[in-house]
C-alpha cells in the first residue's frame, strides 16, 4: 500500500495547476479533514506563488471572502462538494472549470482533490504519525 500512496503523491507532485490554486484547494481539504499536520504544512510552490497566511486564513470562509478569484472560488466549491457529497457537483461548476483549465486541468484538479481527501482521511482514520480530528464538513 505504501507504494501506491507514493505513486499517488508523485502524480500530484507533477500537477500543472497554478500553485496558488493548488495550495488553497489543498488547504481547504486539510480543514475539512481536520488534519493538524496538513493544516500546518505550506507547499514551497504555493509560498513562491504568493500564498500568504492571510490568504489561508480566508480559506475557511472562502464563500464570503473577496480574496479569491472566480476560478479559485469555483475550485473551492468543487473541492467542498467533492468532499461532502460528489452528487452535489454541478455541470455548471465542472463546465466552468473545464473552460478555464481545459480537460486535462480539470482532471488534474480532480486527482489532486481525490489524493488530499483520501490520504488525509486514511491518516486520520488510522491515526498515523499525527493527531487529526475530523472537523464538520460545514467548516
Amino acid at each position: 500500500m505504501a507504494d501506491v500512496i507514493g505513486i499517488f503523491n508523485d502524480v500530484v507532485a507533477q500537477s500543472q495547476l497554478d500553485p496558488r490554486l493548488h495550495e488553497v484547494v489543498r488547504y481547504r481539504i486539510a480543514i475539512l479533514n481536520g488534519c493538524a499536520r496538513c493544516k500546518a504544512y505550506r507547499s514551497p510552490e504555493g509560498v513562491a506563488g504568493g500564498v500568504t497566511e492571510e490568504l489561508l486564513s480566508e480559506v475557511r470562509h472562502w464563500g464570503h471572502s473577496s480574496m479569491f478569484t472566480r476560478l479559485e472560488r469555483a475550485a473551492l466549491l468543487f473541492a467542498d462538494d467533492f468532499c461532502k457529497d460528489p452528487n452535489l457537483v454541478t455541470h455548471e461548476t465542472t463546465d466552468f472549470l473545464r473552460n478555464e483549465l481545459g480537460d486535462g486541468g480539470l482532471v488534474d484538479l480532480t486527482v489532486c482533490i481525490a489524493k488530499y481527501l483520501a490520504i488525509g482521511r486514511l491518516i486520520t482514520v488510522l491515526d498515523l504519525d499525527q493527531s487529526c480530528a475530523l472537523e464538520s464538513l460545514d467548516a
